[in-house]
């Protein structure tokens, strides 16, 4: 049974935390009045007394009810970071709310949050810290009591050591089905060569191999909003495809929940949950109780501060408490193989669904490392009332399995595979290892191939930059023109629409999309639809 508790801070026990955030509770009523749940854009200027307050009402408002301030460090790090800000603006007569904002964002590089943002940065998106997957093709090792192998001219050679001492062989998913060992190197890209050098041994000696590395990319599928399900089924084989848990389609998310129920006789389900923007945990974990009969329960710890700075309740001030679980996690009995497709852009409750599923038996997950947006829970957002600057920022924080903050590199798969050949070379792999029958497998990839028309990728692209699905782009003022392509292809056939005309409207024009901001300091989403398929895009100016 989970151990849950609740504790009003007025009346627990002097903790360590909690009687550090008791000089915070007097300022919860100016912080809850001043800070808007509402973006209303940032100023062009800002006085340098309307600079320093609105700096320090920020820190206040981390100090009083952002979930990780003492994991981070407390008040030693965000007082110092606060007091390098304002030390930054002294001589200042005014600046601007874009320059404050990056001022700030300069100073918290150390929480490594992926849900918390200032006016759209993340400090996990910082390259020196950010881990990436690299592969490179044509290396398949074999393992033996004496290491791992490859053959050539007939003979056994050995893996002794890479060039780059972080490169290790993993378990690969090659796009031809076949599985084996192959270089991965999954760490910052900072200072990585493009090539690096594996050095062999065998009975007659020793020679070098010279690896190209290739940088994977995110399978994106359309890039759409809405959470675009879709079950496949050919007779004992069954294809699902999620590509978010957004509650404002909780109808859809809720049909998709009950087919847990539908496949409980599958032989193979393959659930493709690549770019998975996340939303609510609450479906997948409706899934995998309508399909196993069990609600799936983590190992997990988890602890929220409930403040008059909460998004789904109301706390009055003085009565703030914190709430935490311990979950001991179970395994839930199942015989049907899952092969569970990710990639970097399954974030969030994508990875809630990856990690829960793997509290069923007989589950593997193929393809790159998740995003990384797992060490906060429960995300708010604010505008500071004098620059207008956005943040968001989690009241809750929490580890699955064990104590380590993945914000920035996410989960590694079980399986290493590059993520835009996963579902092909999974099937091929079924195939090749008797995981399916053919005619199961035929019958898949027809309805496949009807698929992939409904969802092409849509891109943007200005100059040399490409804009993909779900991206934030944008400019302060003025009028935009961007080219729209379809798999790669530049085509003028597009309809645009926009979520908010009162921020930018937007046209096709002669074969272009063309975007004129309308009210800056706003975000939209603008929709573009190509026949069956379509694209949204987070536009801010």
């Amino acid at each position: 049974m989970p151990i849950t508790a609740r504790r009003k801070a007025a009346t627990a026990p002097a903790t360590a935390a909690i009687s550090r955030l008791r000089p915070a509770h007097r300022m919860a009523r100016p912080i809850a009045s001043q800070s808007s749940q509402r973006r209303v854009g940032v100023a062009a200027t800002v006085s340098y007394a309307n600079a320093v307050a609105d700096v320090e009402l920020f820190f206040r408002a981390l100090r009083y009810a952002y979930g990780a301030y003492y994991y981070f460090g407390g008040d030693d790090a965000f007082f110092a970071a606060r007091d390098k800000v304002l030390a930054s603006l002294k001589g200042k007569s005014s600046i601007s709310g874009k320059a404050l904002s990056e001022l700030i964002f300069s100073q918290i590089l150390f929480m490594k949050d992926s849900h918390f943002s200032i006016n759209n940065m993340r400090t996990t998106e910082d390259r020196s810290v950010r881990y990436e997957y690299c592969f490179c093709r044509g290396q398949a090792f074999a393992k033996d009591e004496n290491g791992y192998y490859k053959m050539i001219g007939g003979k056994k050679w050995y893996f002794v050591s890479c060039s780059d001492s972080t490169v290790a062989l993993e378990p690969t998913l090659l796009s031809t089905g076949e599985l084996c060992y192959s270089p991965v190197r999954f760490r910052p890209l900072q200072g990585a060569a493009a090539d690096d050098t594996l050095l062999l041994q065998s009975e007659s000696g020793t020679r070098t191999e010279s690896i190209h590395w290739e940088l994977s990319v995110p399978y994106v599928e359309g890039g759409s909003l809405v959470p675009d399900i879709e079950l496949l089924r050919s007779r004992d084989i069954v294809y699902i495809s999620e590509r978010n848990f957004n509650k404002h389609f909780s109808e859809e998310l809720n049909r998709f929940a009950a087919t847990g129920a539908d496949v409980r006789n599958a032989k193979l389900i393959i659930f493709d949950i690549r770019s998975n923007g996340g939303g609510q945990s609450q479906y997948i974990q409706d899934w995998i109780e309508n399909y196993s009969g069990i609600r799936p329960q983590q190992k997990e710890c988890a602890a929220t501060r409930h403040t008059a700075l909460s998004l789904y309740e109301s706390v009055a001030v003085g009565e703030e408490y914190y709430s935490h679980a311990l979950l001991p996690g179970k395994v839930i009995e199942n015989d049907t193989p899952f092969l569970v497709l990710v990639d970097d852009r399954c974030g969030s409750s994508g990875e809630s669904a990856l990690t829960m599923l793997h509290t069923l038996d007989n589950v593997i997950s193929i393809g790159g490392n998740s995003a990384g947006f797992q060490i906060g829970h429960n995300v708010a957002g604010f505008s500071l009332p004098r620059s207008g600057i956005s943040f968001q920022m989690c009241c809750g924080i929490g580890f699955l399995n064990h104590i380590e903050n993945v914000d920035h590199k996410g989960y590694a798969p079980d399986i290493w595979c590059d993520p835009t050949d996963a579902l092909s070379a999974a099937l091929l792999m079924a195939k090749r290892y008797g995981l399916a029958e053919a005619k199961d497998l035929q019958g898949l990839q027809a309805q496949l191939r009807e698929s992939e028309e409904r969802h092409r990728t849509i891109t943007l692209k200005t100059g040399r930059d490409t804009i993909q699905a779900m991206d934030g782009f944008g400019f302060d003022w003025g009028t935009g023109y961007y080219d729209v392509c379809v798999d790669g292809v530049k085509t003028g056939d597009f309809t645009v629409s926009c979520a908010d005309p009162s921020v930018c409207s937007v046209r096709n024009v002669n074969g272009r999309l063309c975007i004129t901001v309308v009210n800056g300091g706003r975000d939209c989403y603008i929709t573009v639809k190509c026949g069956q398929s379509s694209a949204d895009f987070r536009f801010h100016c």
